[in-house]
């Protein structure tokens, strides 16, 4: 059992006596300085009331306002209605603890005095219960059960109150001295919290620390940072405004104060407290926050109720508990009750209230307490003046009746009675009234139960040392069987209900509870009236919220007030006022206030574009082999060998590389060597298929190049041997232009990360790139166009064009040799394929899909090659293979050669009208001589002649003795086949003929002669076989001689037919 150390002394007589001389010295001071408006308070409050016991208690209660608060006269003090109640609370507490089986071995008694509120009288009134036993005379005014005429003596063991935390600091600060224990039920003052110099003291309600605390997180919470504040001059509002700017400051979401309304407790002017309130309605906050003394605080909302309504719901107003006597409207209706209470009728109330109170107790303690109108107070007239203010009348089941005539009415009993006990009004004053007597009790209890010598509570200082002690340690069940201790600073612990007034119904709610030890300070938050209260208050700040992006730049001397900037798209917000860049390579979040890292994209197997290119590559290259299979399985095949095997065969190569580029260039991902490649493979592989169509066609061109030169000249340079030379040469010189390209200038991987501005640099194999307002970072190859680029593309356009020039030379050679159409094609494809990649690069510069132009255009060209230069040979060999001989391969390849057209001829003519048309010598050495004619000419030329004996006779003179045979029955043409099987069904040969002049294809008819019917014969006999009227060679040198006539028909140059074919095969 621990004593505290101020008071655990040893005091000899000597002291005592001194002290007791001390005492009497203080007492006189302060007789001789109370005078004036005092005494009027002193005369009704002098004499204490006492309620008899064996040992008792000191309880201050304010009955009567402070004379220093509103001038007049004694006689004319108001009667505080919260003072009596408080009174009130306290005797029933001791009615119980009394009234307890077996819990005291005494009497707990107690000497109320009325302190008017008023500090000085409080500490004149205290020095009465200083010493080990304190004289109170005359019994008469109390309530004792032994009544004698003599004077006793009782020692006061503790004090219960002051209420209001002006006057505890006072009287604490007197108690102290003399180690007296203080109990205060409503005291909330941050001073009395300081255990140094109020060692003492105790109190039933938390501090206005934890107060404040619980207002600032409100505020925070709800974004009521911009506020209006209400104070006074007096002990507990300069206490108040400084624990508040110590809470503010110490937030990170700043609350600030715009106007502060000080009021002053001797106010000069009746009007001076309406004219400072109303410096409010110029802020623009729309909350006001009061903490004042109780005193003021009323005044204040006595002038705030002179509002116009509209201004009054302005404001969303918060108080404390100092408040809960001065809101009438704490109660749910107020009828009428009689003339002299008609003020009622047109009071207005303030709609928008936060009431921040100590934790109310719900319990059946609550709804069954009552006021006892029965008590006698002996000559006090306490009780009369309650129930007069309360309800303007006496009720019924007062005793002893004061007056007669103003007993209550029936009317007013009912109502009168339900503002004396109702719960709505007892549940934020009673629980920590009785708490404050049940403390001293279980201190008692726990003093008695100990059995010492020293724990008679005989109000020596040893006994009240000792209760001290068990105070401090107290714990026990407090009103509503809720258990109650004292904190470390002798307050009660940090925990408050916070209601909300609704105006239309006239009811509080439950907005939320507060504890300040839990990890969640705010809890069981009411959603519905939070959302009640949102509707006409959602916000109190003095300049709008920032949007996301935009940092605050406060204004001067302002924390609250600022303006908003605008911070760029690479930087995030930072404590709310500073733009912060983030790192190349990330950047702001969602909510701008932290940076993360931007997608990385580069090429790699797992992108949907490469997936497309990879796949068409595959499939390409799958009918790159089937084609290749076809064409080497038919490799001795006339159309193969015409078509140039070993060049072939190198385009054939490069069309591979170019289908297999598009899965080297995008499925590993960037990097040196796959770069390296992308700047190589448009040019090498170009040049390999551009290298092998050159060499061919320039081949075919110096073979049947023969103006001038004898057709038995040597050719030179035309072996296969030569030709592979020259491709190589050509092929070489294209890798010696690349590598000098990639040593000049070596291809690196460029990383590029999204940043707040542009720069770049250089590390090792890489280029870092910082590249301002980039939508996410990406790794590429090619972070310019440059012309070393496509320098690989020069030796290849050139080869395009010399081929298109040996194209347009050759374009009259035989049908296997003649490619100038599918090259022209191919070149003007290749032409526009280049032009487009060049601008497709150009469009996804930057992009990591920029190797998919290049990987579309090697697709798209190497398919292009193939299937124009490739695939007809392969559509012969497979589809047409009568055309897959020697002839098929030397002839003409028009809608109506010159072959075709003597063959019409011959087919015009009746079959057994003579000998088939021969061409003249002179046709195959005279480009001259060779001359196609329209069906009109032939028409008018027939006609002309008496029959066709004439005809024949005509061309006879001009026309050589060689029959042009046709080379098989497949290739007589469609025309002639068609005139026979649906233009003339039904029609003698000879007939169709006639009718079939005007749509024939002929020569000029001097360039032909019928053949002597015995040379016709005697040549069909010996190697010719009729079937159909068909010439058909039955042996290969009539086909080589064949050949050889075909071919003059279409060298006009005389180049000997033959030798060329010998050559080429």
């Amino acid at each position: 059992m621990g004593i505290h150390p101020t008071i655990s002394v040893s005091i000899s007589m000597k002291d005592l006596f001194m002290l007791d001389l001390a005492v009497l010295v203080l007492v006189a001071v302060n007789s001789f300085q109370y005078n004036g408006d005092r005494m009027g308070c002193e005369g009704i409050s002098a004499d204490p009331f006492i309620y008899d016991g064996q040992v008792m208690l000191g309880v201050f209660v304010p009955i009567n306002e402070s004379p220093n608060f509103k001038p007049g006269s004694g006689n004319n003090t108001v009667v505080r209605k919260l003072g009596f109640k408080f009174l009130e609370a306290i005797l029933s507490t001791l009615d119980k603890v009394n009234g307890r089986k077996n819990y005291l071995d005494y009497r707990l008694g107690a000497v109320v005095y009325d302190t008017c509120d008023d500090a000085e009288i409080a500490v004149r009134q205290s020095l009465k219960f200083i010493g080990s036993y304190t004289p109170f005379g005359d019994l008469s005014n109390s309530t004792s059960l032994i009544r004698n005429s003599t004077a006793v003596t009782t020692p006061v063991m503790a004090v219960v109150g002051p209420a209001f935390g002006g006057v505890s600091i006072e009287v604490a600060s007197l108690l102290k001295l003399f180690g007296m224990p203080q109990v205060s039920y409503y005291a909330s003052n941050e001073k009395l919290s300081n255990l140094k110099r109020f060692p003492t003291f105790f109190r039933t309600v938390p501090s206005i620390n934890e107060t404040v605390a619980a207002i600032v997180l409100i505020l925070q919470r709800y974004h009521w940072t911009y506020i209006n504040l209400i104070t006074d001059d007096s002990e507990y509002g300069e206490s108040t405004y400084g624990v508040l700017f110590e809470q503010l400051s110490g937030t990170e979401e700043h609350v600030c104060i715009d106007v502060t309304v000080f009021l002053r407790e001797s106010a000069s002017e009746p009007g001076e407290v309406n004219s400072r309130m109303l410096k409010l309605t110029e802020s623009r906050a729309r909350v006001n926050v009061l903490l004042c003394s109780v005193n003021l605080a009323s005044e204040a909302l006595e002038a705030v109720r002179l509002w116009d309504e509209g201004l009054r719901n302005r404001f969303l107003w918060i108080f404390t508990n100092m408040l809960v006597g001065s809101l009438p409207f704490l109660h749910s209706t107020y009828p009428l009750m009689s003339p002299d209470y008609s003020t009622r009728d047109d009071f207005r109330i303030i709609a928008h209230i936060l009431l921040v109170v100590p934790k109310t107790t719900h319990s059946d303690e609550i709804s069954q307490y009552r006021l006892k109108l029965d008590r006698p107070y002996g000559k006090k007239k306490w009780r009369e003046s309650f129930l007069l203010s309360t309800c303007n009348c006496i009720p019924n089941d007062t005793q002893p009746v004061w007056n007669a005539s103003l007993v209550c009415t029936e009317e007013q009993q009912k109502w009168c009675m339900k503002q004396l006990n109702g719960s709505e009004y007892s549940l934020f004053y009673v629980p920590n009234t009785v708490n404050s007597v049940l403390a001293v009790s279980e201190a008692l209890k726990r003093m008695q139960d100990a059995n010492c010598h020293k724990c008679q509570p005989d109000g020596s200082d040893e006994s009240r040392s000792i209760l001290l002690s068990y105070l401090r340690n107290s714990s026990f069940n407090g009103f509503g069987n809720e258990t109650f201790r004292f904190t470390k600073s002798g307050g009660a612990q940090p925990e408050f209900t916070v209601l909300a007034y609704f105006h239309e119904e006239n009811i509080w709610s439950v907005f939320a509870e507060y504890d300040a030890y839990r990890t969640e300070k705010l809890y069981n938050i009411n959603e519905s009236t939070v959302y009640h209260v949102l509707q006409t208050h959602p916000h109190s700040f003095c300049s709008d919220p920032c949007s996301v992006g935009q940092a605050k730049q406060f204004l001067p001397h302002s924390a609250c007030c600022w303006d908003c900037k605008n911070c760029s798209k690479f930087q995030i917000v930072i404590n709310a006022t500073e733009c912060f860049d983030c790192s190349p390579g990330f950047a702001p979040s969602s909510n701008r206030t932290s940076c993360a890292p931007v997608t990385l994209k580069y090429m790699s197997a797992e992108k949907n574009e490469a997936i497309v290119f990879v796949t068409l590559s595959s499939i390409a290259i799958a009918l790159w082999g089937l084609t290749f299979g076809i064409y080497v399985k038919n490799w001795n095949t006339p159309v193969i060998k015409a078509s140039g095997r070993e060049t072939t065969m190198v385009l054939f190569a490069g069309t591979l590389i170019a289908y297999c580029s598009p899965i080297i260039l995008l499925t590993p991902g960037p990097s040196v060597a796959v770069c390296s490649w992308a700047a190589i493979s448009p040019g090498l592989c170009s040049v390999i298929c551009y290298a092998a169509i050159y060499v061919r066609i320039n081949r075919i061109d110096r073979l049947f190049q023969l103006n001038n030169i004898s057709a038995n000249m040597p050719k030179k340079f035309i072996s296969p041997k030569s030709q592979l030379l020259f491709m190589g040469i050509i092929c070489v010189t294209e890798v010696i232009l690349l590598s000098v390209t990639l040593s000049v200038w070596p291809p690196v991987v460029t990383w590029m990360f999204a940043g707040p501005k542009s720069y770049s640099f250089r590390e090792a194999n890489r280029i870092m790139m910082v590249v301002e307002n980039l939508d996410y970072n990406r790794i590429i190859c090619f972070s310019t166009m440059s012309l070393p680029q496509f320098s690989g593309m020069f030796l290849p356009i050139c080869l395009m064009l010399f081929s298109l020039f040996h194209a347009y030379k050759i374009r009259k050679v035989p049908y296997g040799y003649n490619e100038a159409r599918s090259l022209g094609l191919v070149n003007y494809v290749n032409a526009i394929l280049i032009a487009l990649v060049v601008i497709l690069i150009t469009f996804v510069q930057l992009h990591y899909i920029e190797l998919l132009p290049l990987s579309g255009f090697l697709l798209t060209m190497a398919t292009n090659l193939l299937v124009v230069l490739v695939w007809p040979k392969i559509y012969t060999v497979l589809f047409r293979p009568e055309i897959n001989t020697n002839a098929g391969v030397l002839q003409r390849h028009r809608t109506h050669s010159q072959l075709e057209t003597i063959l019409l001829l011959n087919e015009f003519e009746e079959p057994n009208s003579g000998r088939p048309f021969t061409m003249n010598d002179s046709l195959r050495h005279s480009m001259q001589g060779l001359q196609e004619l329209t069906t009109a000419v032939l028409s008018r030329l027939a006609n002309e002649s008496v029959d066709s004996l004439s005809v024949r006779e005509r061309a006879s003179s001009l026309a050589c003795n060689y029959t042009v045979p046709r080379t098989d029955i497949e290739y007589r043409p469609k025309s002639v086949r068609r005139y026979r099987s649906e233009e003339f069904p039904g029609v003698t040969d000879n007939e169709r003929g006639r009718k079939s002049r005007g749509k024939a294809v002929s020569f000029r008819m001097q360039h032909f002669e019928p053949i002597h019917p015995s040379q016709d014969t005697s040549r069909r006999s010996s190697s010719m076989v009729s079937n159909e009227n068909t010439i058909i060679p039955t042996s290969d040198e009539q086909e080589n001689a064949e050949v050889s006539n075909v071919e003059n028909e279409s060298n006009p140059r005389g180049l000997n037919a033959e030798n060329a074919t010998r050559t080429l095969f």
